[in-house]
Order: C-alpha cells, then structure tokens, then sequence
C-alpha cells in the first residue's frame, strides 16, 4: 500500500472501531451524479453538494421525519430507541470522492438512521440526481475490515483515473488522533534512548485500539457525546 492508501485505510477503520465502541451503527452511502446535474450551469461541484447534504441531515430530527411522512410513529423505537424527538442527528463520516461516470462518493458513516426515501429526495433537490444506495455494516471485527478493505481497495487505488480526493468530518475521530498515532509509532520503533528499532505493528495496533477503547469509555460514561467531551 502507498502512504496514502495506508492513511486512509488507518482513518477508516479507526473511525469505524470507535463506532462501534460508541453502540453507533455505520452505514454505507453512495452519491451519484446524473447527466442533468453535470449540464447544470449553476453546478457548483459534488463535494459543495455534499456539504449541503451533509448540513440538512445535521439539522434533521425524528420529528422533522414524522411531519414530513418519511417514518411512522410505529417506527420510531424501532430504528431511533431512546433518541430525543428534538436532538439533531449525528452524522460522522469519511468520504472518498471518486470521478466514476459523472462523479461518485461514497461514504462511510456513523449516526442515526436516515430513511432511504429521505436521502434520495433530499439529494434530487440538492444534486439534480437520485441514484443512492445506502447499506448498514454490521458493528462486528471481520464486517467492519471487510468494509474497510473494501472501500480502500476499490476507491482509493493507484489508478489516477478514479480516486480523487478523500476527507472525514471533525468527529470521525478523537481529538488529536494523527499525532497521538505519529506518537506511537516514535514510542515503538525507538529504544528509551531514542535509538530505532523494529517496529513491531502487532504491539503498535493493541495500544491504538486501546486508545480508541478509552476515547468511547469517556465519552459515553458521563453520557456526553464526542462533540461534548471535546
């Protein structure tokens, strides 16, 4: 793997790991973009798309899905349990933004459940486009590496003709997540007199893992959220 393959693939998984640390459920979205959209005068680009969508799901509630008709009241512990009616949704994510056919992105995301009907008439009104497709990845080890190879295999390859940029939110990680792990890695491939050494990646891995374990156990403790315990 490239530096930039073996960063993106360390930031997706991180996020995903905390995720399910957290008891948040992630999902699988992809965004499209139609022959409309790319003929649009007024198109901006995909990514100021996404940030309009990614504001609308911020300021979305359980209440705003049941005015709408999107959700039943019958639904609502189902897919929401205890979630306030009121409280905005969570949406953290990753996101990598590739130029198959018009323009695709695909996202990784951790949050609330966002029904399908919503997402694809939000991003028609947004992006002009409808063809979404939104899939849960199961908050266990091997789906949560099966998604994460994935995604980093199909997406973010050597091939200049497809991957173009990758971003994530501010939560998707803890705070001070790059250094803590450049950190890391200093402490394991160098002597306590500053000396290198082999690096060893399986002791490397336990103690990130750890570090993500401890970030969900504060913040879920007191019942903060990331955001909070920031």
């Amino acid at each position: 793997m490239k530096q930039k393959q073996k960063r993106a693939y360390r930031t997706l998984l991180s996020g995903l790991k905390l995720g399910k640390q957290l008891g948040e459920t992630s999902r699988f979205l992809t965004l499209s973009t139609s022959d409309i959209q790319l003929q649009n005068a007024d198109y901006l680009g995909l990514n100021y798309s996404f940030k309009l969508l990614t504001a609308h799901i911020r300021r979305l509630t359980i209440n705003k899905l049941l005015l709408d008709g999107y959700i039943k009241q019958s639904e609502v512990r189902y897919y929401y349990g205890n979630y306030p009616p009121n409280k905005p949704f969570r949406f953290e994510y990753f996101d990598v933004t590739t130029n198959e056919g018009n323009g695709v992105i695909h996202c990784p995301y951790r949050g609330c459940y966002i029904p399908y009907s919503w997402l694809v008439d939000t991003w028609n009104d947004i992006h002009n486009s409808w063809h979404v497709s939104i899939e849960k990845i199961a908050n266990n080890e091997q789906s949560i590496n099966d998604a994460t190879n994935y995604i980093v295999s199909q997406y973010i390859s050597d091939q200049k003709s497809s991957y173009q940029r990758s971003s994530r939110s501010k939560h998707w990680l803890f705070p001070r997540a790059s250094k803590t792990w450049d950190t890391l890695v200093y402490q394991h491939s160098h002597d306590k007199w500053g000396f290198p050494r082999e690096l060893n990646m399986d002791q490397l891995i336990n103690r990130w893992d750890q570090i993500i374990n401890l970030h969900a156990i504060r913040s879920t403790a007191t019942n903060y959220t990331l955001e909070d315990y920031i």
